[in-house]
């Protein structure tokens, strides 16, 4: 989001001027370019904080022999055969909505008074060094994040393959491949359910996202800021509190439990990422190419099939892509609106966590990993690999837009003629 954010932003002329009157690059970021850039991040650094506050799947991966915190606690409660214990589970679910405002508020007042105090530092004039240490930091420590990240995941790998690890060992000392052979019939129809469900998702994601940035370019009407806080509402809100909520509503309409039902709940976690994904780029496409093809008597929608998304077709991919890595991860809006009769990857893996079987675990883990990997490969597939076939495309657009502009200047001759 905070790339996104910069590709709204003149950063290089900034940067460029503010090396001409002598500032470091730290500065320049700290004083010209973030105080930019933070309004453009609020929304998703509050999905972020939010996320923090009320997740059940982490909580329970990590801890699940600790007190647990008040979102698992909640969740529990929901979950009790008693139906009375439903009733504290609402009030905790009330409790946990109000704790989330609560730290938003605290968060931005924070980031108001920091503005504040600050104010005379961005003002007076102070250059700072031009020493590359702040940058190799930043650096560093993110590089350091993503390792652990992807050496975590590589983590389970071997113990997928693993028939004996003893504790003195560094590497397994025998191999084998039961532990996916044995669960190759689960693995099937959960990662199975896991496409589905993504696939769909994601592909109404993207419809209604490009329909909206469609309507956008058309009627040249930008996504207001309410717009905007509605579509990130279901990442700002407690996913126990109002999931209950719609879990009551299937329920009373029958559709508790159902494929759409499932579908619908991604839906709306999904379509805040793909939106926000797919809006930059749809906003900044020169809408002169468009307008060439409409020049030359091709109508809206042929215009829009064989010029614009064949152009857009990379966003379009990565934007697809984000939607269904954010598809497989879910879990609560599984459990809520499948009402325990479809399983995934991800609410197996969840269960599996609280075990002690790390063969299992590292199977469903990897592969719940490899799904998302999937998408984006596939996504890098669609921008790079097709690359002579849409040069191709391109050259022969370009011939037909040329034999298309030869015939209107032929008729406007014999038209003058006669």
């Amino acid at each position: 989001m905070g790339l996104m954010g910069l590709a709204q932003l003149p950063v290089a002329s900034w940067s460029a001027m503010s090396r001409s009157l002598g500032y470091g690059s730290t500065a320049t970021f700290l004083k010209v370019i973030l105080p930019s850039l933070y309004p453009l991040l609020r929304l998703p650094i509050f999905a972020a904080l939010a996320f923090a506050l009320t997740t059940v799947d982490v909580a329970l991966i990590i801890g699940p022999s600790t007190p647990p915190t008040l979102a698992v606690q909640t969740l529990r409660w929901f979950n009790h055969p008693e139906l009375t214990w439903r009733l504290p589970a609402s009030a905790a679910a009330i409790l946990l909505i109000l704790l989330t405002l609560l730290s938003l508020a605290s968060w931005e007042a924070s980031v108001r008074l920091l503005g504040r105090l600050t104010r005379p530092w961005l003002t007076d004039g102070g250059r700072g060094s031009s020493s590359s240490l702040p940058r190799q930091l930043a650096l560093g420590s993110g590089a350091l994040a993503l390792s652990f990240a992807g050496l975590s995941i590589l983590a389970m790998l071997p113990w997928s393959f693993t028939h004996r690890w003893l504790f003195p060992l560094a590497w397994p000392d025998q191999w084998t491949l039961e532990n996916w052979t044995g669960q190759a019939t689960n693995l099937w129809a959960m990662t199975s359910a896991t496409l589905s469900i993504g696939v769909a998702a994601t592909g109404l994601a993207v419809v209604l996202s490009v329909a909206c940035l469609e309507y956008e370019a058309h009627r040249r009407r930008a996504f207001s800021g309410r717009g905007l806080w509605l579509l990130y509402l279901p990442l700002l809100m407690p996913q126990v509190g109002f999931l209950f909520g719609i879990q009551v509503l299937l329920a009373w309409s029958g559709l508790d439990g159902g494929w759409p039902a499932l579908v619908w709940t991604h839906l709306l976690f999904v379509l805040p990422y793909v939106f926000l994904s797919l809006a930059d780029p749809w906003r900044t496409f020169d809408s002169r190419y468009e307008q060439t093809a409409l020049a030359l008597g091709a109508s809206r929608a042929r215009a829009f099939w064989r010029v614009k998304l064949p152009m857009l077709r990379g966003p379009v991919a990565v934007a697809a892509a984000v939607g269904f890595s954010v598809s497989v991860a879910q879990y609560l809006p599984t459990l809520f609106a499948g009402a325990g009769r479809h399983a995934t990857i991800t609410t197996e893996a969840v269960t599996l966590a609280s075990g002690a079987n790390r063969r299992l675990i590292g199977v469903f883990a990897v592969m719940q990993a490899a799904l998302p990997l999937l998408g984006f490969a596939a996504a890098l597939w669609v921008m790079r690999g097709l690359e002579p076939v849409s040069a191709g495309a391109r050259l022969a657009d370009r011939v037909k837009l040329v034999i298309l502009w030869l015939r209107s200047r032929k008729s406007r001759i014999l038209g003058r003629t006669k």
